[in-house]
């Protein structure tokens, strides 16, 4: 089960590009691993994982996040290595690659289309990694303990190596990895969370116009598949139905996944970051307790526009907001 191969229009993946790329990490990989194989000992900068809903957000935020300069972050070049990421971010490094502001791509540019940034230096949600810790197609549900040891291991060894590369708090913004907090915390003791809300109202009506746009129909399942999803898709009367079925079960994995590290949480509204930008960044800062320098606040808007707006038929909205009623009560 492979929606990536049922898209349409621009939204198709290009699989001659891509297997270029698979010959090209295949070939990158021993390289990488001889130099990460030490570069992620010591004391590290800190690890936020954004936990999150398709459709929340998400995207915008880690946007103005890594405009602010106190992030390190996966770019758009460094996703394109995979399996030799501690050695992309390397040459991205050496070749100054991720000056955001200096390529006058910030005021204007918060742009993004269905989870993609469009310049190399944009955060990247890097599928291909992460993709490797799941035990099949058809969820995105990691059961704590089930990963091998040995990918394990790979996996915690590059993370930690990148983070050295810049030396500045790490954030990861992954779906899937994301609605796995419990796995996560077994692979980074250390980590931070970051909870990503949003009216389900609106995130419902965007999921569906996503099946729309990118599907050219609202019947294929878009994103997040949770480990509840067969009972979804047999159970739901309707698209509504399923799509509120699919916010409220990855909602209530990442619920269960952080019991117990409240402490390391922050939940943070969609909303109140378009409202206050500054003051939702200075929380993760609070949370971390990492002071910025003095300069990050001229990098990132006053205010951002807020995208909670009706933009399908009067009629479907009233079955969004009914099928949430019925779903998540």
């Amino acid at each position: 089960m492979n929606e990536r191969l049922t898209r349409k229009g621009k939204y198709q993946v290009d699989i001659e590009f891509e297997n270029i790329l698979q010959e090209m990490n295949k070939a990158l990989r021993p390289i990488n691993d001889n130099l990460s194989s030490t570069a992620h000992e010591g004391d590290l900068p800190p690890l936020i994982f954004f936990c999150f809903a398709p459709r929340t957000g998400s995207t915008l935020i880690s946007q103005v996040l890594a405009r602010t300069g106190e992030f390190s972050y996966v770019s758009n070049y460094v996703a394109r290595f995979w399996e030799a990421p501690y050695l992309s971010m390397i040459i991205e490094k050496k070749l100054d690659l991720r000056q955001l502001n200096e390529h006058k791509i910030y005021p204007g540019m918060l742009k993004s289309d269905y989870g993609t940034t469009f310049h190399f230096a944009e955060p990247h949600e890097f599928g291909f990694f992460w993709n490797k810790l799941l035990p099949n197609n058809e969820t995105h549900f990691i059961e704590p303990g089930q990963v091998p040891e040995q990918q394990a291991t790979w996996v915690r060894q590059q993370i930690n190596a990148m983070r050295r590369v810049y030396n500045k708090p790490f954030f990861i913004k992954n779906g899937i990895i994301g609605y796995n907090p419990a796995v996560i915390k077994q692979l980074f003791p250390d980590a931070w969370f970051v909870v990503i809300q949003r009216d389900w109202a609106f995130v419902a009506q965007s999921i569906f116009l996503g099946r729309l746009k990118i599907f050219g129909n609202t019947k294929e399942w878009l994103s997040l598949r949770p480990k509840e999803y067969k009972k979804i898709r047999a159970s739901s009367a309707s698209e509504f139905e399923e799509i509120a079925g699919q916010i409220k079960y990855i909602y209530r994995n990442i619920e269960d996944g952080i019991k117990g590290s409240e402490n390391r949480v922050l939940r943070l509204s969609y909303e109140a970051f378009c409202a206050n930008p500054k003051k939702l960044i200075d929380k993760i800062f609070s949370l971390i307790s990492y002071t910025p320098g003095n300069d990050y606040p001229k990098l990132i808007p006053d205010k951002l526009a807020n995208n909670n707006h009706i933009k399908v038929d009067p009629g479907q909205f009233k079955q969004i907001e009914k099928a949430i009623n019925k779903i998540a009560g």
